[in-house]
């Protein structure tokens, strides 16, 4: 969250929004800045959101490369009908 105060421009870190809500809140009304709880509380609700996606997307990946993993180790030992099921089921994901 960018803060304009004339010519200077300084950035909050997100986990400063987290961590100290009522100082950084306090701050930009002293500044005169409008509507700064919505705004606070807005950008922290879109971080939590952009944190729950990613955790997700993590997810994903993990048990993606856990798959291919095992793939290769049935491609290796000769299960290659077992293999191919598993890859049509890592290729819908």
């Amino acid at each position: 969250m960018a803060i304009f105060d004339g010519l200077n421009q300084s950035m909050l870190q997100v986990q400063v929004l987290r961590e100290e809500t009522t100082r950084v809140i306090e701050g930009l009304k002293k500044r005169y800045f409008k509507d700064a709880e919505s705004l606070v509380q807005e950008a922290i609700e879109i971080d939590k959101n952009r944190r729950e996606i990613q955790k997700q997307a993590d997810d994903l990946k993990a048990k993606s490369n856990t798959d291919s993993k095992k793939i290769g180790e049935l491609m290796k030992s000769g299960k290659t009908e077992e293999a191919n099921d598993l890859k049509g089921q890592v290729c819908f994901r």
